[in-house]
């Protein structure tokens, strides 16, 4: 922060909160993986995936 002329104080005064920093520096990552998914053919599945439904499943956790 330093080299760019800020300090903790100003840098930190940009945001409304910590969830809003989080938002702001991780949203265009996660854009931009979405976007090479879709790119790369990945479909959303709206869920959980299968294997870990099947691990929460209390029958399949009943057995050795």
């Amino acid at each position: 922060m330093k080299a760019a002329g800020l300090t903790h104080g100003g840098f930190y005064r940009q945001f409304a909160s910590k969830e809003a920093l989080i938002d702001e520096g991780t949203t265009p990552a996660f854009d931009e993986l979405a976007h090479r998914r879709s790119r790369a053919g990945f479909r959303p599945t709206g869920g959980r995936p299968a294997r870990a439904d099947r691990r929460r499943d209390p029958r399949r956790r009943a057995q050795p």
